[in-house]
């Protein structure tokens, strides 16, 4: 399939974490996660990713929950066959700033699928993961 078949706007239907040492599945944004991801021709992709409830756990603020329970960033886009790099430039965690967020990627119709690969979740940091994320074509690019 062309990249270009990945430009446009992705409705998010699925993120799901698969841990490398036991094979333990984890649904961190929970069954129904909101987000969308863009884009675009002219090299650039968005995301934004919440849980459908951002209530607070115990002993946490209602600030602390809402970063909890997020994920989002955006940058200068390379396409290089089935994956893609992402230099960011803006974040919800500092730490991504400046990096390059590689993720593979398949199209089949209007689905997308984008993985990473085998790393260390910001969330879970001392175990390695491969993060994957299923979303639905909302418009073309």
């Amino acid at each position: 399939m062309p990249n270009d078949a990945i430009y446009g706007n992705w409705k998010l239907l699925a993120v799901k974490w698969v841990f490398s040492d036991n094979g333990e599945v984890m649904v961190p944004f929970g069954d129904t996660p909101v987000g969308y991801i863009a884009i675009t021709r002219d090299d650039r992709l968005t995301t934004v990713i919440t849980a459908q409830d951002r209530s607070p756990n115990a002993g946490e603020t209602p600030e602390a929950a809402m970063i909890r329970t997020m994920f989002a960033y955006s940058g200068a886009l390379r396409i290089e066959g089935s994956r893609f790099i992402a230099t960011v430039d803006a974040a919800w965690h500092p730490d991504y700033v400046g990096t390059e967020q590689v993720r593979n990627f398949e199209i089949d119709g209007d689905r997308l699928t984008i993985a990473t690969s085998e790393t260390i979740l910001p969330a879970v940091p001392d175990r390695l993961a491969v993060a994957y994320l299923e979303w639905t074509r909302a418009a073309k690019g």
